[in-house]
């Protein structure tokens, strides 16, 4: 049957083979809502998001108890920055299975995107009463509670994480952030350390220890764990600017440059790229109505992001 073909297909990660026998089966089977939410699932691992949207949606339109649809649209909603909706998917969820403990986690998550970090504490709270040993809630409630200011609870929070489950890259991650944010970068270093050894491909970890590096003045180490980050994602801007910032303090200023366009590529109102860039720059005596442009366009992101402060400063240098 095709449909247990494609299960293995997918099992073997060969998602476009699951994707061509789902499709077939669709073709003699079209109301079938598990056919249309397996292919979303395979369309999501090959990041073809709207086309799994589309599958969910149909799935959904079929079955309007199809749980797992709008488990992964709202997954597919939260990363899209979409978390409005995406909350309205898992209250369905909810609504359906009470005791999805994933639920109030993904719907925690959602939470938290859009800053409302209490409801997400409640969200994680509920998970753990229905899950104790959920590792991935203590620790996404750690991050909500850091963004409360709570952040002997979220210490707390993210060693429970890490007990039960010391394996798990993310938790260990938050744990290093929680060490760095007190001020013990040995202990940050040591912990980033561990979370790269679990998962080679968690780029976090890699950004958050070239962070340490700068900070205890190794910079060249730093621009080896920022390049690394940027093999693993290459999508994250942050990091671009990060390792900029790094090249800029090492003399380097055209790998600087370079770094910063890269950022300003994947995020065009990206105002410390343009500041960076612009600095950068002053070393190039060719360059002034470059750099000029840069810096007016990063004082005009600074003052629309609420930053009157640096916009301000950055107003004064053009003068």
């Amino acid at each position: 049957m095709l449909y247990y073909r494609a299960l293995a297909h997918a099992a073997r990660k060969d998602n476009t083979s699951a994707i061509a026998d789902l499709t077939t089966a669709l073709a003699t089977d079209p109301k079938w809502a598990e056919l249309y939410i397996q292919r979303g699932l395979a369309k999501t691992a090959l990041q073809d998001t709207a086309g799994a949207s589309q599958d969910y949606d149909e799935a959904i339109r079929l079955d309007p108890k199809a749980v797992t649809a709008y488990l992964q649209r709202g997954l597919l909603r939260t990363q899209s920055a979409d978390p409005k909706n995406a909350i309205t998917d898992f209250n369905r969820v909810i609504a359906l299975n009470p005791k999805s403990a994933v639920a109030y986690v993904f719907r925690g998550n959602a939470n938290m995107a859009l800053g409302q970090n209490a409801a997400a504490v409640k969200d994680y709270d509920k998970a753990i009463a229905l899950d104790p040993k959920y590792s991935a809630a203590f620790n996404h409630r750690g991050v909500a509670l850091e963004g409360l200011g709570k952040k002997q609870d979220a210490s707390k929070s993210f060693e429970r994480a890490t007990q039960l489950n010391p394996q798990s890259a993310a938790a260990i991650n938050n744990r290093a952030i929680d060490y760095m944010a007190k001020g013990d970068l040995k202990k940050a270093l040591t912990e980033f350390t561990k979370a790269i050894k679990i998962n080679p491909k968690f780029a976090p970890a890699y950004n958050n220890r070239g962070m340490v590096q700068v900070t205890m003045g190794d910079l060249d180490a730093a621009v080896l764990d920022y390049s690394q980050a940027i093999q693993v994602n290459s999508k994250d801007a942050g990091v671009y600017v990060n390792r900029a910032i790094a090249y800029t303090a090492l003399d380097k200023p055209d790998a600087a440059i370079a770094d910063y366009t890269a950022a300003i590529a994947l995020e065009p109102k990206n105002a410390r790229a343009y500041h960076g860039r612009a600095m950068a720059r002053l070393s190039n005596k060719g360059a002034e109505s470059e750099t000029q442009a840069d810096l007016k366009m990063a004082a005009e992101l600074y003052q629309k992001q609420g930053d009157a402060k640096q916009a301000k400063a950055i107003l004064e240098l053009i003068k």
